[in-house]
């Protein structure tokens, strides 16, 4: 259990200021943090709270980075002010899992190999193309291919696999992989061992281990990749543990997120994020389960636990994965179906329906609505509509993105149709085709009708005027 504590920065935020419940909403208090970032490019979050990372010194796995690099779906730890319902960072650590190559996909399932390690895709992760101005274009399982290079992130599972929190594609191949894993089956006379699906080898004959190194250690591996074999260049046994309050009046209040496992109902104990968390005198809401994604807020005790005060259930077991997304408003409901970009898609109990990175009720959504729909072709209804897995209500705002199928395309007028939205571009509009950035005159001397693509813009109306434009 406690050889994941490691991990720990997935869904996890520790609050090392005052311990008294409840906090003062309107005091400036100093953090240290850890946790999973949700939101957008443009509206990043940490949990439920807005996240200022412009004054931040940022690290990616050890290297000097700028606060671009804090993206949606990163596992970042750091420090920071809160004030109100925003963090400001003052300092941020992210790091992968896996930097390397895809080795296979497959949607029919929900998960990617990435270099020996499997990825289930949920709800909860993001896809991302990096595309050449530094932008992202979001992407859907369907479209990642075995051969590309790509950074993941994700929540350790006891298989030594991850559900994926972000996985993003690179613009090219880089010549150095890394990984962050337990060592399996070491041959310290070999110097070898191997690590998730086991199906490559770590060389790390030349190198000194950073660290005792044993069966099960939690290792940071950077080097090259020959065939199946990493060759490391660098070796690093990483501690998995928490190191406890030195002064047990003064404990860590924490707040962790993720999925519930090893429910014991006599012992009112369960785990989450590598903790054991005890929940006898915490106000639970919703009904725990195995598998379910909680919240917890509590205090760190010496022994490592935690005890609650407060437990969230806050999405039901069995979060499922999705190979489509569109963007756009919705033009009907009905109880149980929504319909965006001329697809409707049916809804249940299990949808996870959010704004802002809170859940609402279904029936809140309204016709006009602006929304983001990851959903599962592999579960239709009688109807052969596809599941929503998730809907994100967006907030309307001057940097909306519609994707879907491009039609009716009038290259006279500079105009089509996407997601039942009519796009129109300007003189200052960005064309992409593929990774490459093309002239206007390039873009539409070409009928791009049935197309997949994605715009970026203002909304007025039902009319997007687009500053970007791209297509597959």
């Amino acid at each position: 259990m406690r050889k994941r504590l490691a991990y720990v920065a997935g869904f996890l935020l520790a609050l090392l200021a005052g311990c008294g419940y409840p906090p003062n909403p309107s005091a400036q208090e100093e953090l240290n943090l850890s946790g999973v970032v949700a939101g957008s490019p443009g509206a990043l979050l940490l949990g439920v709270q807005a996240l200022d990372t412009a004054q931040a010194t940022v690290e990616v796995d050890g290297e000097p980075a700028d606060d671009s690099a804090i993206q949606p779906g990163v596992v970042l730890a750091g420090q920071g002010l809160r004030s109100q319902n925003r963090i400001h960072l003052s300092k941020a650590t992210l790091h992968y899992a896996v930097k390397g190559p895809v080795d296979a996909v497959n949607s029919l399932e929900g998960f990617v190999d990435v270099m020996g390690v499997r990825a289930k895709v949920s709800a909860f992760t993001y896809l991302y193309r990096e595309n050449p101005d530094g932008s992202y274009t979001s992407l859907t399982l369907a479209d990642l291919q075995p051969g590309q290079y790509v950074h993941l992130a994700g929540l350790p599972q006891d298989d030594d696999s991850l559900v994926a929190t972000r996985i993003e594609v690179k613009r090219q191949p880089k010549p150095s992989v890394s990984l962050r894993v337990h060592a399996r089956d070491l041959n310290t006379t070999a110097q070898t061992f191997t690590y998730g699906l086991r199906t490559y080898t770590v060389q790390y004959q030349g190198v000194v281990p950073k660290g005792s190194l044993g069966e099960g250690s939690l290792v940071k591996v950077k080097g090259s990749l020959v065939g199946q074999t990493v060759v490391a260049t660098a070796l690093e046994v990483l501690s998995p543990t928490v190191t406890p309050p030195a002064n047990p009046g003064n404990p860590i209040k924490m707040k962790l997120e993720g999925l519930l496992g090893s429910l014991d109902t006599a012992s009112q104990t369960f785990t989450l994020m590598g903790y054991t968390v005890y929940y006898g005198t915490a106000r639970v809401k919703g009904s725990l389960a195995e598998g379910a994604w909680a919240e917890v807020e509590g205090y760190l005790k010496p022994d490592g636990s935690l005890e609650a005060y407060e437990v969230e259930v806050k999405y039901p077991k069995g979060t499922k994965g999705y190979d489509g997304e569109v963007k756009g408003a919705i033009s009907a409901i009905t109880a149980d179906t929504l319909t965006v970009g001329g697809t409707t898609f049916w809804v249940d109990a299990a949808t996870i329906i959010e704004r802002e990175h809170q859940a609402i009720p279904f029936g809140s959504l309204q016709v006009g609505d602006w929304v983001e729909v990851k959903f599962n072709t592999q579960m239709t209804n009688p109807s052969g509509q596809p599941y929503a897995v998730r809907i994100e209500l967006k907030r309307a705002s001057s940097n909306l993105e519609v994707k879907g199928t491009i039609q009716n395309f009038n290259a006279l007028d500079r105009t089509f149709q996407m997601g039942g939205v009519t796009i129109r571009t300007h003189a200052q509009t960005r064309y992409e085709v593929g990774d490459r950035y093309v002239s206007a005159e390039v873009f539409w001397g070409t009928n791009r009708d049935g197309q997949r693509g994605e715009a970026k813009g203002s909304l007025e109306g039902e009319i997007l005027t687009a500053s970007k434009i791209e297509v597959k």
